[in-house]
């Protein structure tokens, strides 16, 4: 694997790979051991938006945050993942997002909300990070073993809820709560804040780390930054 002139790793066939906060090294009996999962329920603000929209908005709207999510972990900007939420109609895709600090979340909806409309449905290996809706992952068992994340959200007559399922031999429970907590917080600061809002101004981190950033950062990482947030998150949690 090397990086790309815009910080992207890629395979040798060209394929990105995202560098997400793993807490142990990748092995070869990696995909062997049972999945983890941790569940999460929305605060209030968050459920008083979602139980009022449609499921073929909800969810691009839903794999968006997922996304800007994954591009404040990484900062690369190309962001590849599966998705097979139930509007689709059919199995999942497997795309890859365009991201860049200078788009609002509203491109990226845009992105998504047309990927996933025209895209054509993909049987291949899903590749590393899933979302779904309403579903457990739309996925066959030996494709599922190979994720190391699948963030699965459930809205069912009022109730609005997600799960993490993640590779325990690559994550600890902790590190997926903590993002998580994350996930929750970004799509509170576009509620907030609104859609047209850049990536780079969505906060997504709690009050005790917004501190630790703000005495901490002194030309360096700060809370808003896009670059590898999840390794000065692990070190001083």
């Amino acid at each position: 694997m090397k990086l790309d002139s815009s910080n992207n790793l890629r395979l040798a066939t060209g394929q990105p790979v995202l560098k997400l906060p793993y807490n142990y090294q990748k092995t070869p009996d990696t995909s062997s051991r049972p999945p983890g999962t941790v569940n999460f329920s929305f605060d209030q603000n968050i459920i008083n938006y979602l139980v009022d929209q449609d499921v073929d908005r909800l969810g691009p709207f839903m794999a968006s945050a997922f996304v800007v999510l994954l591009y404040r972990y990484t900062g690369q900007s190309v962001i590849p993942l599966s998705i097979s939420p139930d509007f689709l109609g059919k199995g999942h895709i497997s795309t890859q997002v365009q991201t860049q600090g200078n788009m609002t979340f509203e491109d990226i909806y845009q992105k998504v909300d047309e990927m996933i409309r025209i895209h054509p449905q993909t049987i291949h290996s899903p590749g590393q990070v899933h979302f779904s809706m309403n579903d457990s992952h739309g996925l066959p068992e030996d494709k599922f073993h190979q994720l190391d994340i699948h963030l699965a959200l459930i809205k069912d007559n009022g109730f609005v809820a997600f799960s993490i399922h993640y590779n325990a031999a690559l994550f600890r429970a902790d590190t997926i709560e903590r993002m998580g907590n994350h996930y929750q917080n970004l799509i509170n600061s576009i509620l907030d804040k609104g859609r047209e809002t850049l990536l780079s101004k969505l906060t997504m981190f709690n009050e005790t780390e917004n501190k630790w950033f703000a005495q901490t950062s002194t030309g360096g990482i700060s809370s808003t930054s896009s670059n590898f947030v999840h390794y000065d998150i692990e070190q001083h949690a």
